[in-house]
Parts: structure tokens; sequence; C-alpha cells
């Protein structure tokens, strides 16, 4: 078990020192570019007749330091892919027809063996507004999934998640991680350029 231990950490120590190495490659390569494109003006796009979308491209373009913020932030995201195989867990939900299939047989009195009080109706927000539990094999799902979501979304895998949960039958919660999308219509670079109509 003392030699298990030591390549145990020897490997830990191996898997630290690539990431590092990776995180250093990548902020080297983005001071580089960067260096070279900062004899070139970039001016900023007419705010009234741009997205979202390049608005923020331009703005990353302009500042170093949200540029180097996205470069951590994309090293993480693959560093926890590296482990994401040994940290997910996607594979024990059903089909998802029927999302708090529990709660909602002893609701539809299918369940009369459940004594315990819970929510009356079912909904994302009944247990938070009714202030009563899910069925206990619901919120134990309900935990599950959310710390499945939690390692997609550490992983940079939004479209994972959005996928489970719209497996697991919650739509909503799927739809909840389009929240951060930037708006984007290629028309207004057409309008701009074309001069008018």
């Amino acid at each position: 078990t003392v030699y298990r231990k030591a390549i145990s950490e020897l490997f830990q120590t191996l898997s630290h020192e690539k990431n590092t190495w990776r995180l250093l490659g990548k902020l080297y390569l983005d001071r580089l570019t960067s260096d070279k494109d900062a004899n070139e003006e970039k001016l900023l796009p007419s705010v009234a007749r741009t997205s979202e979308k390049k608005l923020i491209e331009n703005l990353f373009r302009k500042s170093r330091e949200l540029t180097e913020g996205q470069i951590v932030v994309d090293w993480l995201e693959a560093n926890a892919r590296d482990d994401f195989d040994e940290n997910a867990r996607l594979d024990y939900y059903s089909d998802g027809s029927v999302s708090l299939e529990n709660t909602l047989a002893v609701l539809k009195g299918d369940d009369k063996s459940y004594r315990r009080p819970i929510v009356s109706s079912i909904d994302p927000d009944a247990s938070r507004r009714e202030g009563k539990p899910l069925h206990d094999l619901d919120e134990e799902d309900q935990s599950r999934l959310l710390k499945s979501m939690f390692i997609c979304i550490r992983a940079g895998l939004l479209e994972t998640a959005q996928d489970l949960c719209i497996r697991v039958g919650q739509p909503w919660r799927a739809a909840c991680l389009e929240g951060w999308k930037l708006f984007h219509d290629p028309n207004y670079g057409k309008c701009s350029s074309g001069g008018g109509g």
C-alpha cells in the first residue's frame, strides 16, 4: 500500500505539472499573438448597430486582463474535463419521461404508503414556495442531478448538462443554462456596411 500511495502521489504531481505547463503555454502564446496585433488599430463598432457578441469580442481584443482571465477559465475547464469521466455519473437516471415521479405518484394517490407531508403541486418552485419537501427519493435524485450538472459546467460542458436536464424531464433547467449566451444578429454588420436601409 505504501508503494501504491507513492505512485498515486507521483501521478498527481506529474498531472499538476502538466496542467501548469499547459497554462503557461496558452498565456505565452496569447502574449506572442497579442503583441503582433498591438500595432493594428481596432475601432469599437457603433453600439447602435452591433450585437452583444461583437461588442464582447472587441472588448476581449482590447483588454489583456479579460483575455488572460478567459485563458485561465478555459484552462480550469480543460483540467476538469481531464477528470470528467471519473467524476461524472450521468448513467443512473431514468428515461426522463416523468420528472419527480415519486412525488407525482403520492399526489395522484398511487402511492398510499408514503406518510410524510410533501408539496401539493409539481413545479420547479413548489418546494420553496410551500416550504415542504419532495418525496425522499426525488430529493436524492435532485441532489445527484445538481451535482452532475455542476461537474459538467465546471468542465465547460454546458450542452452535456442541458442534455442531461432534458433527458430527466427538466427542460426548464436546460433553459436556465442558456442565459449566458450573447445575442448576435449577423444582419447588423450588413446594415452598417451597406450604408442605408
